[in-house]
């Protein structure tokens, strides 16, 4: 797409002023303006059309934001052609020329996809960002794919983004760090949950202090109720007090408006007519007064003005009299000067015919006339005479430089050998094509191979004990996957029971300890008397009992022992009523933990069967691997094992791919090589210094080893003995670094395009060639142009002798017809034509001085005869108007006749002012009465209004309503006032209630009730104190407040790890991809950009810098530059250089966008200003080449860019516009 037409229809400083951008095939269009012209305008014009007008545009201070207009025309690749405005607005804002509404898909269609965003960073270049892209070249680490991408995407500060997104990144968390805040709420998270874990209740008297706490509670909240009551008490007591004077005075204002009557109501707008009518009426009667006294004044002074206009009706006469005075009196000073001026022209006349023709008089003038046609042919041959003399010159200086030219190229093609034709290294050259291409080719295979190799490798560190060769692993046979997935799946099963045997022991033993652990604490708590234990008391109490029964022992029985018994028996039963729940515990874990113990020795059967099975299955498995010879390790790494099997099974696949491709190209470059080897041999014979070891330099330059080049170099002329020998030299010097000894970077193997084995450079042997072939095809076309151009003097040569000999004759002819032209004419023969115009001259001057001398003559006579008539005009109308001033002269008269006609005319124009002022006080006077008769109706209707007989009675009625609505108005405020008092109760019982109290009695109360409120208050405050206190306290002995607290900041702490973790995963992904990008759009660009940007480069440093290469040492491909034989990296070049280059990449991108999706205009503003002539030269010239593919708009300040594009760029190579 291209603007072909930009309208600036009302933006900014322009109105309705176009620049027409269709100019091709190169549309390269320099647009120029000084400071303040317009030129950042122009720029947001172009943006405002493609995409809109920005919301806070600077451009509207000559023209209203909503008139705001610019348009054009654009034109897609296809011919597809698009006319629209763009009006400043938020919707429906790309318009037709007509005005109406344009869907934005139609310029979406043009623009491609291409957004605001992208125009402004890539296909938009200012010089502030053009520094800033050659700063971040020169700071940054000359990584390759940086570079490309930053110049690609606009982005001039790329590693800044980066650092950007590492120091938040690190801001955020680091892995060892403690400040970032990521690490700082993990810490405080830590602390947080031991917080939690360490509130717990505290047990003391948690109890009495909460009803201690209740009670006080309970007494503040009997506290809050009696002093709200009394509060409330207070407020009614203070209210009713306050009332009291209310009510005395509105009962007194009542009785003042009852006093009053009825009063009507006259309201403001009332008073206000009433007002102005009055006025009106004053002031129209005073001015009704002042009209008639100044209308009987205008009278009286009309009446005293005198009459007569003799003099009005003569006035035409008496003006134009006054005009011919003043030409009169001019005539006759002219007169005295005209009769000088006559006898001066007469002097000069005689003298000029005395230089003329001695003998002739002012009479015989006539004679010396010189006839029309005599003198067109005499001017004709005077004319012609210096073309025909010049002719002749020319055609006897082109005859002698003929054949001068024609001697000098015999001699030179006798000096010279016919020299070889260069097309046989020409077909060498365009067979082999870009040699960079063929070396990249192969560069990109054997870094591929290398990769490919390091990838192998990788793979196989990755087969977990195997420690042998990329070719040893391919060797192996790994089991197949359907065995090796059978014997994983039964380990599987055998490793999963043995786990759940073994979580199940684990369970049942825990189980266990905690039964005995139980009983072990009922055990040491108290003794626990048994079934058993009891049934013994019974037995010995009942043992008692029955001696007690038998007579005969009964006086032997001990009662103590029998109380004993008996009460032994009663205390066990009691004890074991109260250990009921002890006892059946005891017993439940004594059987639980017996049935514990059975589980426990079925289940250890149960694991040791399943370790049984799982080293049956491990022994099938390494049983398995062993018979591969590979090392087993559990399933999961052997899985991986596999895995990466297959991964190197593929890398190696693609390895051997990439082997046959690199042989390839090496093979390509070794054919170039052969081929220019064998084309660069002197004379068709091998180089002896390449051949044998020899210095390459003897072999170009000795003649032994090229007698036919020698024989050349002997044999050219002069002016190109140093070229060749420059030319020779630098072959010379190529040749050394082809088939000579390498530099010390190529020695060492490590450079970009192979070690020295693979033999001579090809970039250098393709560079030598050119040069031979420049060399050579320049010696030839040199010989043929010799040839050509003497086969063309010799063409010549003829028609320059017959040219000759034609101006010859044709000068001939002249002096004949010259001759008879000027015979009679002068006193001698052979006068030269300028001898004859000087004459002619002569005579042409003596005639017009003859002609300036008749007509002052005339003039003498026509001032006399105008005098006399001007005289007689004057006495005539003197008889008429003035019998007084007859006999005077009219240098007296017509003045006197004037002055008399002026005052004529100031009476007459003092009678028309008063008439009219007269007119016009009449006028005023009856307008005065009108407005007079208007006001007085209005007073009487206002009176009738107000139901008064008399006028002069509305002002006192105005006052009494005035005093009556006051009134009112205070009787209502008082109403509102006493409503607000009385609250809900209703206003009449609230005023009948208020006219019931004492007020003295009742503010005795109320400051009684004041001084109970502040005890009570007093109490309250001390409650609420104490209530504090208590509250602290029993939240101090309760844990569950801290810990709900610390659960609170858990939460809070999550949440912001939560939050900014998401942040840090953001900006993660964000650089990842960033790298990600910044390599896919290396792989993709790197060969076709560079090799532009290498041209480019090397044109704008004015082959300063040869060239551009990528460097693979640290296995980061970074780029450098080629300075002669050094190379110089991107980081140490200089700040022009960094700039230069950084314009390179991004020309270089641009022209790769357009070859891929199509032409766009590219904007650029002033980038060239800190360039000097030669580089900006070079740099226009790059522009003008990249724009036959796409339109590049260029604008700038400085003229001096538009001359140097004038001198170095032909016409139709670029175009200008002026924004002036």
């Amino acid at each position: 797409m291209r603007l072909e037409r930009l309208d600036l229809i009302a933006f900014g400083g322009f109105t309705d002023r176009s620049l027409d951008l269709s100019a091709g095939p190169r549309r390269l269009h320099l647009v120029y303006g000084p400071n303040e012209s317009g030129k950042s305008t122009t720029l947001r014009a172009i943006t405002g059309l493609l995409y809109n007008i920005d919301a806070k545009t600077p451009d509207s201070y000559l023209h209203s934001m909503p008139n705001l207009r610019v348009g054009g025309r654009l034109c897609a690749d296809d011919g597809t052609e698009l006319e629209c405005v763009r009006r400043k607005g938020i919707r429906n804002t790309l318009l037709t020329p007509d005005g109406d509404p344009l869907e934005e898909t139609e310029l979406q269609r043009l623009l491609n996809g291409i957004d605001c965003e992208t125009f402004e960073r890539q296909f938009g270049l200012t010089h502030p960002r053009l520094v800033e892209g050659g700063h971040a070249i020169s700071q940054g680490g000359g990584e390759l794919g940086e570079i490309l991408f930053a110049a690609g995407a606009g982005l001039g500060q790329l590693n800044g983004v980066e650092q950007h997104l590492l120091k938040e990144q690190q801001a955020l968390f680091k892995p060892s760090g403690a400040k970032p805040a990521i690490n700082k709420q993990l810490s405080e998270l830590t602390q947080l949950r031991k917080t939690v874990k360490q509130s717990l209740l505290k047990p003391a008297d948690y109890k009495r202090r909460v009803k201690e706490f209740e009670q006080v509670q309970q007494h503040t909240q009997d506290l809050k109720s009696q002093a709200l009551e009394l509060k409330r008490r207070t407020d009614r007591q203070r209210k009713l007090l306050d009332a009291v004077p209310l009510l005395g005075k509105r009962q007194r204002l009542r009785a003042q408006l009852d006093e009053m009557g009825t009063v009507p109501r006259l309201d403001s707008a009332f008073v206000e007519k009433r007002r102005d009518a009055d006025k009106t009426r004053t002031v129209a009667d005073q001015q009704r007064q002042d009209r008639r006294t100044r209308l009987d004044s205008l009278q009286a002074q009309l009446a005293a003005l005198p009459e007569g206009d003799l003099y009005l009706k003569h006035r035409h006469q008496i003006s134009e009299l006054n005009e011919q005075l003043g030409a009169s009196k001019k005539a006759g000073r002219d007169l005295e000067g005209l009769k000088t001026q006559a006898a001066t022209i007469r002097s000069q006349i005689e003298d000029g015919l005395q230089q003329i023709a001695q003998g002739k008089t002012i009479d015989d003038l006539s004679d010396l006339r010189i006839p029309t046609e005599r003198r067109e042919v005499i001017d004709g041959l005077s004319e012609r005479v210096g073309g025909l003399d010049e002719k002749q010159n020319a055609a006897q200086r082109t005859l002698n430089d003929l054949e001068q030219q024609i001697q000098q190229l015999e001699q030179d093609l006798e000096k010279q050998t016919v020299p070889a034709d260069p097309e046989n290294l020409a077909v060498v050259l365009e067979r082999i094509g870009p040699p960079q291409a063929l070396v990249e080719a192969q560069a990109e295979a054997d870094k591929r191979l290398a990769t490919l190799e390091q990838r192998a490798q990788r793979e196989v560190r990755r087969l977990h004990g195997f420690r042998g060769t990329v070719k040893e692993a391919m060797q192996l046979t790994p089991p197949s996957q359907a065995k090796v997935d059978a014997i994983a799946a039964s380990l599987e099963q055998a490793q999963a029971a043995q786990q759940r045997a073994a979580d199940k022991l684990e369970t049942l033993n825990e189980k266990y300890e905690a039964t005995r652990e139980e009983l072990d604490a009922l055990k040491r708590a108290q003794s626990i008397p048994s079934e058993a234990e009891l049934l013994d008391a019974r037995r010995q109490r009942d043992q008692q009992l029955e001696q007690l029964s038998d007579p005969a022992a009964a006086s032997a029985v001990d009662v103590n022992a029998i109380k004993q018994a008996v009460a032994d028996a009663d205390s066990l039963v009691d004890r074991l009523r109260r250990e009921a729940e002890r006892v059946a515990r005891r017993a439940r874990y004594e059987v639980e933990q017996e049935s514990l113990q059975h589980k426990i020795e079925a289940l250890t059967e149960t694991q040791q069967d399943a370790v049984d099975q799982y080293n049956e299955a491990w022994q099938q498995w390494l049983d398995l691997w062993r018979e591969s010879n590979i090392h087993a390790d559990q399933p999961a790494v052997m899985a991986e094992w596999m895995a990466a099997f297959d991964k190197l099974t593929q890398a190696y696949e693609d390895l051997c791919d990439a082997e046959r491709t690199a042989e390839a190209a090496r093979g390509k470059v070794a054919e170039a090589v052969g081929w220019l080897e064998k084309e660069l041999r002197l004379g068709g014979k091998p180089l002896a210094g390449v051949a044998a070891g020899k210095e390459p330099n003897a072999a170009l330059t000795s003649p032994a080893e090229d007698d036919e080049e020698q024989t050349l170099f002997d044999s050219l002329e002069d002016r190109w003995a140093k070229e060749i020998d420059e030319l020779t030299q630098a072959d010379t010097d190529a040749m050394d670094e082809c088939f000579g000894e390498r530099g010390e970077h190529d020695s060492d193997g490590d450079g970009p395009l192979g070690s020295a084995d693979r033999g001579p450079d090809l970039v250098l042997l393709a560079t030598t060639a050119r040069k031979r072939l420049e060399a050579m095809r320049k010696t030839y076309n040199d010989y043929q142009q010799s040839q050509q151009d003497l086969r063309q003097l010799q063409q010549r040569l003829p028609a320059a002798r017959q040219e000759l000999q034609q101006q010859q004759k044709l000068y001939a002819q002249w002096q004949a017809d010259w001759k008879q032209a000027t015979e009679g004419f002068t006193q001698s023969k052979n006068v030269p034509p300028r001898g004859v115009s000087r004459l002619i001259k002569q005579i042409d001057e003596v005639l017009a001085q003859k002609s300036s001398l008749d007509s002052v003559e005339l003039r003498i006579e026509s001032i006399g005869r105008e005098a006399e008539a001007f005289a007689a005009d004057v006495q005539e109308l003197l008889q008429v108007v003035a019998e007084d001033l007859i006999g005077q002269p009219p240098e007296k008269s017509v003045p006197e006749l004037l002055a008399r006609l002026n005052s004529q005319l100031a009476v007459e124009e003092s009678r028309k002012t008063l008439t009219k002022q007269r007119d016009e006080t009449a006028e005023q006077l009856e307008k005065c009465q009108q407005e007079f008769d208007e006001a007085t109706t209005q007073l009487r209707l206002l009176a009738q209004e107000a139901q008064c007989e008399d006028v002069e009675q509305l002002p006192e009625l105005e006052r009494k309503s005035g005093q009556h609505a006051q009134l009112a108005s205070e009787v209502k405020s008082l109403d509102d006032q006493l409503m607000m008092l009385a609250g809900e109760t209703p206003l009449e019982a609230f005023l009948t209630e208020v006219e019931a109290i004492d007020p003295q009695a009742l503010e005795e109360q109320v400051a009684a009730d004041s001084d109970k409120l502040a005890e009570v208050d007093q109490a309250l405050t001390e409650r609420l104190q104490e209530l504090g206190q208590l509250r602290k306290d029993v939240e101090s002995m309760d844990g569950s407040a801290t810990a709900a607290a610390a659960q609170q900041q858990i939460q809070d702490c999550l949440a912001r790890i939560r939050r900014d973790a998401v942040q840090y995963a953001t900006l993660r992904v964000a650089d990842v991809a960033l790298h990600a990008a910044i390599e896919r759009y290396r792989s993709a660009n790197q060969g076709p950009v560079l090799a532009r940007a290498e041209r480019i480069f090397s044109r704008l440093t004015l082959d300063d810098y040869s060239g551009l290469r990528a460097d693979y040492d640290d296995r980061t491909p970074s780029l450098v530059g080629l300075r002669g034989n050094a190379s110089v990296p991107v980081n140490r070049m200089s700040d022009g250089a960094a700039d230069a280059l950084f314009l390179a990449l991004r020309l270089a991108s641009l022209e790769t966008h357009v070859d891929r999706r199509g032409p766009f205009p590219f904007v650029l503003d002033d980038i060239l200003i800190q360039l000097d002539d030669q580089r900006a030269a070079a740099a226009l010239e790059v522009l003008s080449e990249l724009s036959e593919k796409t339109q590049i708009i260029f604008f700038t300040h400085h003229q001096h860019l538009l001359d140097i594009a004038a001198d170095r760029l032909k016409q139709g190579q670029f175009h200008t516009h002026s924004l002036n």
